[in-house]
């Protein structure tokens, strides 16, 4: 009694541990750079009272019999994973992406390392942190040079131009150039050379590498004063350094938000004054001339707005690589990762949603499609090394993000047979195509895996990147060639908020469909129309045949104009595929703002029947926002 008493109290002096490790994180919560540090317990000791017993020929063995005496604080570990970066609004604060550290020297000499970003400048001109330590590197060079445990001295290219080297000999005289500051500074290797080559008034040039910058004086000119000098040098750095200084601002991305938001209501407003209706009829010149001088600035807001919020995909990007070098020695499998388009720009938004898409998908390429046996590679042709290909580009205002391997594809039997296993199909074995069987792998709780691992087998992921992908505005597509490899395609919009629409009329209501997705609008001639028995009414376009998709049947909408002579077609392209949608007709090219819709309406799954959303006419009427993706796919 009086021991488990003991075994108790020692319980609660462990938590009480814990406790204070916990308080000790939420008192730090705003402290910059700070890392929260976890309690883990350990046992004191066990009392065996019976012991293991081993496997015979025809018995298993028995575990031990232990009783615990209580516990006690095993450690204090600090967590060192990226924490959440924030804008202070100064400029010399940094914050550290990934693993790195900032290494800091007191006055005694002795370095440490920390994570906190709050920098300043001293007296001299040096970097320290706000214990005054100094931060060790490399002062301003714009040359790539390797970090050194120097300290760092705020200094532009120009101005730490002359900063290295000592005394050099032109036209005659010797001229020393700060030669004080050398070993201090020692950022920048200057070379100096001379040339007879130059241009007539042009005194030096330079030449900025990786590891110095190359000042070549004119030996035809000469110079009056140490001065002269460092101001030709110092425009000659300058004009090779891009001829400007970059000016850079962080801006907290809520304030865009509220900045993006401001520039949809005024379009919105924009609209509704240029269409109201007690303006219709009247001939109004002034007031035309400055509508279209309004609807001008109000597209060049927009696009500045929009290329502010704009962020290209490389930080996505390289974060596969180690994904796919950790699961190469995991999974014991030769393959390289291929970057293509990682420049390309995509709303900070959409950005954000796309990491764990594409690490599911970069995983799911290395465990399903890259063999196991490099003699299967080997045998159909392929290098034994397995490539995964991550790729973007700009389409028809959209970015389409590929992510590709040249594995083993996709086993069109095994995903059926695993589909019917799990009482996943809605139509009869025979009636599924290709591409229907192979998208099912997107379904929710399919896996082809019979085990589950650290990667797969457990029925999630691939529903999740739809889904993600899916709240992005964006399309998942699979497509694949068994033993050739398979292609994982996103299509996902540039912007979510704003595009430029055209309005067309079914019935009693308007429609908006997106112009990056239309090719053409054209009326119909009778000897263009054809009668498919399996795709039904289609219309033949310079040689090629279209199906023809009513918007009024589609969406059970009443309309007096039923024949295709009296009505519109517009041809749209989404990922190769085309479809011609009628209408009654077209009403003009606006430019929209996208509103979701309201929540209660969700579960009626309005998406999957080809509606993205709504936007206010410049009349206050409701048009609905058409979804080509869903709506032809």
């Amino acid at each position: 009694m009086v021991r488990s008493l003991y075994s108790g109290v020692a319980g609660m002096v462990t938590h009480q541990s814990k406790m204070d490790v916990i308080g000790n994180n939420i008192s730090n919560v705003s402290t910059y750079g700070y890392k929260s540090s976890r309690a883990t317990f350990r046992d004191v000791y066990y009392q065996t009272s019976s012991s293991a017993s081993a496997a015979t020929a025809t018995s298993g063995g028995t575990n031990p019999t232990q009783i615990g005496y209580g516990a006690k604080l095993g450690s204090v570990d600090v967590n060192h994973s990226q924490s959440v970066m924030s804008t202070t609004g100064y400029t010399l604060d940094v914050a550290i992406a990934g693993e790195g550290y900032l290494q800091v020297m007191d006055a005694d000499g002795n370095i440490f390392y920390t994570k906190a970003g709050m920098l300043d400048i001293d007296a001299e001109g040096n970097v320290v942190d706000v214990n005054g330590n100094f931060v060790l590197g490399v002062s301003g060079d714009p040359t790539g040079k390797p970090a050194s445990s120097n300290k760092i001295k705020i200094s532009l290219p120009y101005e730490s131009a002359a900063a290295a080297q000592t005394s050099d000999t032109i036209n005659g005289n010797i001229y020393t150039i700060n030669a004080s500051n050398e070993n201090e500074y020692g950022n920048v290797n200057i070379v100096f050379a001379s040339s007879s080559n130059m241009p007539l008034g042009q005194k030096a040039s330079a030449v900025i590498t990786s590891s110095s910058i190359v000042v070549t004086l004119n030996s035809n000119e000469s110079f009056s004063s140490l001065a002269e000098l460092n101001l030709e040098m110092n425009n000659a750095i300058t004009a090779a350094n891009g001829g400007q200084k970059h000016s850079l601002i962080s801006v907290n991305l809520s304030k865009l938000d509220t900045l993006h938001d401001i520039v949809g209501e005024i379009i919105t407003t924009e609209s509704m004054v240029i269409a109201n209706p007690d303006l219709e009829g009247l001939e109004l010149e002034s007031f035309s001339k400055a509508a279209r001088q309004l609807r001008k600035l109000t597209d060049e807001l927009q696009d500045t707005v929009m290329s502010i919020r704009m962020v290209p995909l490389a930080g996505v990007f390289q974060k596969m690589g180690r994904i796919v070098r950790d699961m190469k020695i995991k999974l014991n499998k030769e393959a390289e990762l291929v970057l293509e388009g990682e420049t390309t720009e995509v709303d900070k938004s959409i950005v954000d949603n796309l990491n764990d898409p594409l690490m599911h998908l970069v995983r799911n390429c290395m465990d399903h499609g890259i063999e196991d046996d490099i003699n299967v590679r080997i045998a159909e042709g392929k290098p034994e090394k397995g490539t995964v290909k991550l790729s973007a580009k700009h389409s028809a205002g959209e970015v389409i993000i590929t992510v590709s391997d040249d594995g083993a594809g996709i086993n069109c039997e095994k995903v059926l047979e695993k589909a019917k296993e799990s009482g996943l199909l809605t139509k009869p074995e025979s009636e599924y195509t290709t591409k229907e069987i192979q998208n099912m792998i997107l379904l929710p709780g399919f896996s082809t895996n019979d085990t589950v691992t650290e990667y797969s087998g457990r029925g999630v992921g691939m529903d999740v990147v739809r889904s993600n992908i899916e709240q992005c505005g964006g399309t998942l597509t699979v497509e694949s060639e068994e033993g050739k490899g398979s292609s994982f395609i996103i299509r996902i919009p540039l912007t979510l908020a704003i595009v430029e629409g055209m309005k067309l009329k079914v019935g009693s209501t308007i429609f908006t469909v997106p112009i990056s997705s239309i090719k053409e609008s054209l009326m119909v001639a009778n000897n263009q129309l054809l009668n498919d028995t399996k795709q039904g009414e289609m219309i033949m376009i310079r040689g090629v045949c279209y199906p023809i998709l009513r918007l009024h049947e589609k969406f059970n909408m009443p309309t007096e104009v039923t024949k295709l002579e009296d009505g519109i077609l517009l041809l749209v392209d989404v990922g190769g595929k085309n479809v011609c949608l009628f209408a009654d007709k077209l009403i003009g090219e606006q430019p929209v703002v996208v509103k979701p819709f309201p929540k209660y309406l969700s579960q009626y799954n309005i998406k999957a029947e080809g509606l993205s959303g709504c936007t206010v006419m410049g009349d206050g009427t409701i048009s609905l926002i058409i979804d080509v993706n869903n709506l032809i796919g």
